[in-house]
């Protein structure tokens, strides 16, 4: 009699990393600035990253892989899902950016598995995201940095004031006779920047303050 004996090697899948199942822009995986390590791109399964910015931050990501493996693309897009760059080299590793926020939003990383190469199925990467915050803009205030410089106010409402690091506010409210009660507050976006208040006497001598962590502050005190 004849025989034939064939086998046919099992090809193992290719295994997801723990950002899964990011697979389109609606199931993006949040990031933040910093380096991820130990992902992994596979065959017609894209990999997905969304990021928060405002206007005039930047982004650039840097992928780290070994082509041999799998040769991988890289495209960013803005909020409206247009893309804002892309590389596709056919070496190792790829990058895209800086790019300049136009407008405030989610932006989005597409990582794509182009073609798939080396003993494995997909091909393993680690991505960097580099976000550079825009310069804090002066109100129209500045320079009341300090109390010797602190800006005369009345009572009203201040709109479109800006608090920048390393950079107090100082205001000054005169004119308070005895039993005479003065309020400040402010509203902002705790998400944005953690605002703290401090009120002072004439003396500069602490009276009240206000430093929570939630969305806006408010001082008050008795003349």
């Amino acid at each position: 009699y004849d025989m034939d004996i064939t086998v046919t090697p099992i090809v193992p899948p290719c295994l997801e990393d723990a950002y899964e199942e990011n697979d389109t822009s609606a199931a993006a995986a949040a990031v933040t600035a910093g380096g991820y390590t130990g992902l992994r791109s596979c065959d017609t399964d894209d990999d997905w990253y969304s990021a928060d910015l405002l206007v005039g931050d930047t982004l650039q990501v840097d992928l780290s892989f070994i082509d041999a493996d799998g040769d991988i693309d890289l495209e960013l897009y803005d909020p409206a899902l247009l893309g804002l760059g892309s590389s596709t080299s056919t070496s190792d590793d790829e990058s895209v950016g800086p790019v300049t926020a136009a407008v405030a939003g989610t932006y989005y990383v597409e990582v794509t598995l182009f073609s798939d190469a080396g003993p494995d199925a997909g091909n393993d990467y680690d991505m960097d995201v580099l976000v550079t915050l825009a310069p804090c803009v002066d109100d129209s205030f500045e320079e009341n940095d300090t109390d010797a410089a602190a800006l005369a106010v009345t009572p009203g409402i201040y709109p479109g004031l800006s608090s920048c690091p390393s950079d107090d506010d100082w205001y000054v409210v005169s004119g308070l006779l005895i039993g005479d009660e003065v309020l400040a507050s402010t509203t902002f976006l705790h998400a944005e920047g953690d605002i703290d208040m401090f009120l002072y006497d004439g003396s500069v001598a602490q009276v009240d303050l206000s430093t929570s962590t939630t969305d806006g502050e408010s001082v008050s005190w008795v003349a």
